[in-house]
């Protein structure tokens, strides 16, 4: 049989390091010589998730089996080519499933969809990788927020914080404070995102770059990011805390007498 490899890794570690990669070549070639198949060339994704088919090298395999290039697709594991049960389903409906012309061969399991037997398992196993990808989403939602919740930093900087000094946890910015809530205003008044970037510019204030220029795209990350943190706790935190300086400066007491009273 002719066949065509299709190999994926999904982080540009892996892609960088290429070890998995060339594992997964490895075994292609292998098991092409142990069975006899010709394989005639091998399309790769590096870097890419495998929760959809939206992929330049996974398309490539498709169409080059379309065209009649080869008569099979093989991958090292079925989450190489998909880890979506629809998207699973849609291939073997219009590549691999009863009156289509091209088998799926994975090596482990020894999956041939060329059989009813070999579809079912592949089906199994299919909804086992969604199970799976649904899992980790999940699993790292949970740490994220719980990261969160201890004011801790989570991916990038957020806009209108700044990092403390133990690297880890956040604290107010209260100059970006100051542009979101500016920006926001102004979003807020029906100013396009490019007019908001001049105004800014303008008003001399600088990104994070200590440049004045400032894109659409900046502006809209930060009036979206206004938007999160007028309704967050921080904001409602640090309005009672300036509240009670100001009243501190006043010489207000708690119960609105003042000092001299």
């Amino acid at each position: 049989m002719r066949i065509i490899g299709y190999i994926r890794v999904s982080t540009e570690d892996q892609a960088r390091e290429g070890v998995s990669l060339e594992n997964q070549v490895s075994r292609l070639r292998a098991y092409c010589a142990l069975h006899g198949h010709e394989l005639i060339t091998i399309y790769e994704d590096r870097g890419f998730s495998g929760r959809d088919l939206s992929r330049l090298g996974a398309q490539a395999a498709l169409e080059a089996l379309e065209r009649g290039d080869a008569d099979g697709l093989l991958v090292t594991h079925l989450d190489r080519l998909s880890r979506s049960l629809r998207d699973f389903l849609y291939l073997v409906d219009t590549h691999f499933g009863p009156g289509c012309k091209f088998s799926l061969l994975c090596i482990d399991n020894q999956i041939d969809t060329s059989t009813p037997t070999g579809r079912m398992i592949a089906s199994v196993l299919a909804t086992v990788a969604q199970w799976q990808r649904e899992e980790d989403v999940e699993r790292v939602k949970r740490a994220l927020a719980h990261k969160k919740s201890k004011g801790e930093r989570v991916g990038s900087v957020p806009w209108g914080f700044r990092l403390a000094g133990d690297g880890t946890t956040l604290t107010p910015n209260r100059e970006e404070l100051a542009i979101m809530a500016y920006a926001l205003d102004l979003r807020r008044d029906g100013r396009t995102l490019r007019a908001i970037a001049e105004k800014l510019k303008l008003a001399g204030h600088r990104n994070r770059r200590r440049s004045t220029t400032w894109n659409a795209k900046t502006i809209s990350r930060i009036v979206r990011a206004a938007e999160e943190y007028e309704a967050s706790d921080e904001k409602k935190w640090i309005d009672e805390e300036a509240a009670l300086v100001a009243e501190a400066a006043a010489g207000l007491r708690p119960d609105g007498s003042t000092n001299a009273d």
